[in-house]
């Protein structure tokens, strides 16, 4: 009986790879080609077992299964060579037979009696060190697991674990933008096995999330990005459908997140039966439980199963808590994880271990833990209220929602021809909106991969104008705090700290002995004293400095007391050791270093001069003779 709905092309190519299962025939189940010559290491043409390269005393081959395997040199044993070959065992005898000559009554004859595993193991190192075809190989640069990734001419390619969709290269996609969309195959799309791809290795892994058969529809009803936006937007967002939008844009951004340049995080936090755990079912469901997605868990842990993949991440219940130390930890991951840098850790042989993590990472908690500001400024925090659950879908039809993620990856293929234009315009626009580069990194990767899901042609000026006023530092709720700069953090809690000193009954801020030293006059000091204010401030190291007509807050750069205040932030310091608040403090506008040892109370110290004005404002004018009306401008040029 005919099928009555035949498999589309692409569909049929996924599940032809899909089934593939070397032949157990003598002849390999390609044709008998035969070994490499002689001069030529490596393995016969239809054995698939590739020799891959070699670093050290390790090899790296692809088995018969498709996987990446390691082998130690010491280690090639007779059982690792059956266990590379593992379903195509039939190529031990047919290329390296141990022969044994017998005398019968019909003459001599030759009979195979086993396998040579020496020759093997000697063919397989040669072919793997041979420079020519492999040689010294580095996984962190060319091993790529599961996820998406860009190709050396510009294309995307998926790696859907079990088989590998290529996109067409960068001049095919150009030509092919002014075609038919909803047309066949795209000319020079195709799908294959994993191994090899240019200087790539794609080893196999289990089947996820693959990319529909056909295109689909840009934002109307039925298509994938509506399903999902419509979805989206029945959870209570703080902002709305602006949060919905910039959520939908992590999950198209978390599809391709291999073959970006920055992969955007977001952070989704609200109170109890907000909706979180529902949310994290249906994105899930979307990426067809290809996703990483764990709870309590550490750096360590997480880094561990991501491997070389770049499917995308998602934390849950990671909560602010007493000890933020695990937290921080995973959200330094994330932070490398942005930008794709390596990262390195000491192994048990004495061998470091590099890894590159190049995921989108999805946080969620009820509480946000404490970020510092270059977490801040890679996070879109999105705000939950209390949820109608009669309009939030439940997600029992795991299918349905699968078929839309597939629908959403397609999108994401049909439109990378655009991709980079399109980061490229939303970027201008948040730059010209008042955002720094990082938060314009952050928001036009959210922006523009949800633009490839909703729309088919570039963002026009209203469309780019609209988002960027969106979101806006002006109108961002964690603007603030994600623009402020770590000089400013560090005076904050400074002046936050109590001092350990008594006076009137009371322990008192350091920010106040401060404005109380520069003569300024304060609601709750009745008898202010200028004096018995740097008194104090001396002994926790800090001074109201005069310096070429000008006033700073003097700040000792190792001093005991100083320390004890910073202990447990990331500005401390080590015994005997300069504190990290120098540092920091050195990079506010117009700070100096001293130019000699600075008293105070006796302890003698190097020290950071910052204006006065970064503490108690720009509208802070000194009393007494001898001050030049421009004192507050900071000074030009370096510190001295």
């Amino acid at each position: 009986m005919t099928d009555p709905t035949p498999l589309h092309p692409v569909d049929r190519a996924f599940e032809e790879a899909e089934r593939f299962v070397p032949s157990d025939r003598g002849d390999g189940g390609d044709g008998d080609r035969g070994p490499a010559p002689d001069d030529e290491p490596g393995l016969p043409d239809d054995v698939p077992v590739i020799p891959v390269g070699k670093r050290d005393n390790f090899y790296f081959v692809i088995d018969s299964s498709g996987q990446l395997r390691v082998v130690k040199d010491a280690e090639m044993s007779r059982s690792k060579i059956l266990s590379l070959f593992d379903r195509c065992t039939w190529a031990l005898r047919k290329y390296w037979p141990r022969l044994k000559t017998v005398e019968g009554r019909d003459g001599v004859t030759t009979k195979v009696v086993g396998v040579r595993y020496e020759d093997i193991q000697e063919q397989i190192f040669a072919a793997c060190a041979d420079e020519a075809r492999c040689g010294i190989w580095d996984p962190i640069k060319f091993l790529r697991g599961p996820g998406a990734w860009r190709g050396d001419g510009g294309e995307l390619i998926l790696h859907c674990g079990m088989t590998v969709w290529r996109g067409a290269e960068a001049a095919d996609r150009a030509e092919d933008a002014d075609g038919d969309a909803a047309g066949e195959a795209r000319r020079g799309e195709s799908v294959g096995r994993p191994g090899r791809i240019d200087r790539h290795v794609y080893p196999a892994a289990p089947a996820t999330l693959r990319p529909a058969k056909a295109a689909q529809q840009p934002y109307q009803r039925g298509g994938p990005s509506r399903l999902v936006l419509d979805a989206l937007s029945t959870w209570n967002w703080r902002r709305g459908e602006t949060d919905a939008h910039l959520l939908l844009g992590w999950i198209c951004c978390a599809m391709v997140a291999g073959a970006v340049d920055w992969r955007a995080m977001c952070w989704v936090t609200g109170e109890r039966n907000t909706g979180k755990s529902t949310l994290h079912k249906l994105i899930a469901a979307l990426f067809d439980d290809s996703v990483i997605a764990v709870t309590n868990t550490s750096a360590a842990g997480l880094w561990q199963k991501i491997g070389h993949s770049s499917l995308p991440v998602m934390v849950d219940e990671m909560e602010a808590d007493a000890d933020n130390r695990r937290a921080q930890g995973v959200i330094e991951l994330a932070r490398h994880a942005a930008s794709g840098g390596v990262t390195l850790r000491g192994g048990a042989d004495h061998q470091a271990t590099e890894f590159k993590s190049q995921n989108c990472f999805l946080f969620s908690s009820i509480l946000v833990p404490p970020l510092r500001s270059q977490d801040l400024s890679r996070q879109a925090i999105l705000r939950l209220g209390e949820l109608d659950v009669r309009a939030v879908p439940p997600v029992t039809d795991k299918a349905h929602w699968r078929r839309v993620g597939r629908g959403l990856l397609r999108r994401m293929c049909d439109g990378w021809h655009r991709w980079d234009a399109t980061v490229a315009a939303y970027r201008q626009a948040l730059l010209a909106s008042g955002h720094d580069g990082r938060g314009a990194d952050q928001w036009g990767s959210l922006l523009a991969a949800a633009d490839l899901a909703l729309y088919d042609a570039a963002p026009d000026g209203d469309t780019l104008g609209i988002w960027a006023e969106r979101v806006a530092p002006s109108v961002d709720n964690d603007a603030g705090e994600r623009d402020q700069n770590d000089h400013d953090r560090c005076l904050e809690f400074l002046a936050s700290s109590t001092a350990e000193t008594w006076r009137a009954g009371l322990k008192r801020p350091i920010g106040s002995y401060i404005a109380e030293a520069a003569g300024l006059a304060l609601e709750d000091i009745e008898h202010p004293d200028e004096r018995a204010a740097k008194a104090v401030l001396a002994t926790v190291g800090l001074k109201v400095f005069d310096q070429d007509g000008r006033r700073y807050l003097a700040v000792a750069k190792n001093h005991q007391a100083l320390q004890a205040i910073f202990r447990a932030t990331y500005w401390g310091g080590s015994p005997g050791a300069s504190g990290v608040w120098g540092q920091a403090l050195e990079r506010a506008p117009g700070a100096l270093r001293s130019k000699a040892n600075l008293s105070f109370s006796g302890v003698r110290s190097r020290a950071v001069l910052v204006p006065i004005t970064a503490m108690l404002g720009d509208d802070y004018r000194p009393s007494g003779p001898g001050w030049s009306a421009g004192w507050a401008e900071p000074p030009d040029g370096s510190a001295s």
